[in-house]
This record gives C-alpha cells, sequence and structure tokens, in this order.
C-alpha cells in the first residue's frame, strides 16, 4: 500500500515523463519540418543558380551598396582583364557610374529598360550589347539589391548588315536595266521623231517603217 503522499508522487512522475515525451516528440517533428524546409530550399537556390548559370545572357547581381555578388558565366566571358563588365556607349566612351543600369535601378527603385550600349571586350573590341536592370525589393518594398542582364546582339547586328548590303547590292543591280531601258526608250522616241519629220526612216529589227 502507498500513503497518499507517495501515490501523488509517482502519479506526478508519470504525468511528467509524459509531457517530457510529448515535448520531445513535438521538438522532433518541428526539427524534422525545418530539416525538410531547409532541404527545399536548397533544393529551390540550387535549381535557381543552375538557370541563371546557363543563360546565354550575362547576369550580374549585386548587393545594395552596389557590389557584385554573383555573375553567371556568360557574364564572365563578357568581363574584362579586370573582370568587370566595361560598359560604353554608342560612340565608345565609358558610360558614367550614375548613368548604369544597375545603379540607376538601386537609385531609381525601378527597372530600367533595356538600352543599345557596347561593351569593351580583352581583346579591345566593342560588342553590341542590350542592357537593362531591375532592383530586388524585400516583402516590405526594401531594396536588397539589383539583377542586371547584358544581351549579346552581335548576330543580329550582322544580319542587318547583311541585309543592307543585299538591298544595297538589289538596287544597283536593278538601276542598270532600268537605265538601259530608259536610253532605249529615248533612243526610240527620237528615231520616231525624225521619221515623222521625214529625215530618216525607223527600223525596228528587219522592218522599214515607211
Amino acid at each position: 500500500p502507498f500513503s497518499f503522499e507517495e501515490l501523488r508522487a509517482r502519479v506526478g512522475g508519470q504525468m511528467a515523463r509524459r509531457r517530457a515525451e510529448l515535448r520531445s516528440r513535438a521538438l522532433g517533428i518541428e526539427l524534422a519540418g525545418v530539416r525538410q524546409a531547409s532541404q527545399a530550399e536548397r533544393r529551390a537556390r540550387s535549381w535557381l543558380e543552375c538557370v541563371i548559370e546557363q543563360l546565354p545572357d550575362g547576369v550580374v547581381l549585386t548587393d545594395a551598396d552596389g557590389q557584385v555578388t554573383a555573375r553567371n558565366r556568360s557574364a564572365l566571358a563578357m568581363a574584362g582583364e579586370q573582370g568587370v563588365i566595361d560598359l560604353r556607349d554608342l560612340r565608345g566612351e565609358p558610360v558614367p557610374p550614375a548613368e548604369l543600369p544597375a545603379v540607376r535601378a538601386l537609385s531609381e527603385r525601378r527597372a530600367v529598360a533595356k538600352r543599345e550600349l557596347r561593351v569593351r571586350a580583352q581583346d579591345g573590341r566593342l560588342v553590341p550589347v542590350l542592357v537593362g536592370a531591375v532592383p530586388v525589393l524585400s516583402g516590405a518594398g526594401i531594396v536588397l539589391g539589383s539583377a542586371t542582364i547584358v544581351e549579346d546582339i552581335s548576330a543580329q547586328k550582322e544580319l542587318e548588315r547583311l541585309r543592307e548590303e543585299w538591298s544595297s547590292i538589289v538596287a544597283h543591280d536593278l538601276r542598270q536595266p532600268v537605265s538601259a531601258i530608259a536610253l532605249a526608250a529615248d533612243g526610240a522616241t527620237f528615231s520616231l521623231s525624225e521619221t515623222r519629220l521625214g529625215l530618216i526612216p525607223a527600223t525596228i529589227g528587219p522592218y522599214v517603217i515607211a
């Protein structure tokens, strides 16, 4: 037989152990959920990094201070000797820092539409590109950084050049027969006029117009 105090102590101990077990089980479930969420987050981040890395356009990410935090391989291929993408205007002059798309996206807190610029390559060539940028905002509207897209349009520019060259060749070739026809028409008009005046007969092939 147990006294009331002993019984109460035993029951209290069992209840305490049961509460501890429940807390431990709940903590284990919570930790498992955190681990699953962390794994899902890592998978999503890894997938996003793979997508950005394989994009054909250059992608440059910066923090809120404008410091580069990530670049894909296309952006690295466009970078100059110091690892920086050297943006130039259409005249080949360096773009002022305040007019850089990433700087404008951070300062103006809005997307900067793509504009045609040039990237100075390591061999000194000026590569035609389209550059645009967007700010990266938190849910509360705080600027976290920026994302810049640099699209190489060398192929399009070459197609435009070939199209213009072909159009010029076609126009030149068309002008030659047109000029010949015009000269022949002028000559025929002159001959008919002389014939009407009775000065010379006008001939067309073997026939003679009297």
